[in-house]
């Protein structure tokens, strides 16, 4: 059975010395919370639109429709990638896969988001902008 090496007692924990599964576990979380505040967010703001009806509900999708926003949903779109690529590469070491290769295993997570991501902005940028 595979065991984690131990930090000592008095480890230096700073950002350079962190080990590498508890980056991707830092991160999961951290998207994790902003996926949930979008979706609140994008509730309420849908909620509230649909409140005046059809002209009330454009009016908002037209004032939503700014390069800021819209600047944001690309950030979106990479922590909808990040997640989802790492939530595979949790569940392939809870099945007990690549445990040992948690490093080589993160950065292939790291670098299909970055090619994803890659992609997504060449594909959307143009739309946007």
């Amino acid at each position: 059975m595979y065991r984690p090496k131990q930090l000592k007692e008095n480890a230096d924990l700073s950002l350079r010395n962190i080990p590498v599964g508890m980056w991707g576990w830092i991160l999961q979380r951290i998207t994790g919370l902003l996926l949930v505040f979008y979706l609140m967010l994008h509730i309420l703001v849908v909620s509230v639109a649909m409140w005046g009806g059809q002209e009330s509900f454009d009016r908002w999708m037209h004032g939503l429709h700014n390069p800021v926003l819209l600047t944001l949903e690309l950030g979106l779109i990479l922590t909808v990638i990040y997640h989802a690529l790492n939530g595979l590469r949790i569940v392939l070491f809870d099945l007990g896969y690549g445990i040992r290769a948690q490093r080589q295993v993160f950065a292939a997570v790291m670098v299909l988001t970055a090619l994803i991501f890659g992609y997504s902005l060449y594909v959307i940028v143009p739309y946007i902008y």
